[in-house]
């Protein structure tokens, strides 16, 4: 992705995706629930000593990084250690703090690109007419 000049902490890596592991406050077993996911998928790096290999499912949980199963070369890369790569290049990415209408913003500016990009609209005007699209999906 683009560094952007002019934003402190600007970065040239991004991430849009991934998974999360959550434990619903109603669960009826919630503290179970976080102490088993604590100590697996947050905690184990032994765990993923044996995904990894098996299953191809790769954590950006950097203490997993650490193990010797994400320095190994990926013959379907050339050689390349790819899962190192993706693990240092996740801990480069700046934290961001999403709001409850983190998607319906990105899916507002997603829309009115192509009419910016066309010379349909105006940066402003894109920006503008996003604007108003999530606010009323917010209710404003």
């Amino acid at each position: 992705t683009p560094k952007l000049d002019n934003i402190p902490g600007a970065t040239n890596y991004s991430n849009q995706g991934g998974s999360s592991w959550m434990v619903m406050k109603s669960s009826k077993n919630a503290e179970i629930a976080c102490d088993f996911l604590n100590k697996t998928f947050a905690g184990s790096t032994e765990l993923y000593e044996t995904i990894l290999p098996t299953s191809g499912a790769i954590a950006t949980w950097l203490p997993a990084s650490k193990t010797s199963v994400y320095d190994q070369p990926n013959d379907f890369f050339a050689g390349q250690k790819i899962y190192k790569d993706i693990v240092d290049y996740a801990g480069k990415i700046p934290q961001v703090k999403y709001g409850v209408y983190n998607y319906e913003a990105r899916d507002a500016i997603g829309v009115v690109i192509s009419d910016i990009l066309t010379g349909k609209k105006t940066v402003d005007q894109g920006i503008e007419e996003a604007e108003k699209q999530v606010k009323f999906l917010m209710g404003l």
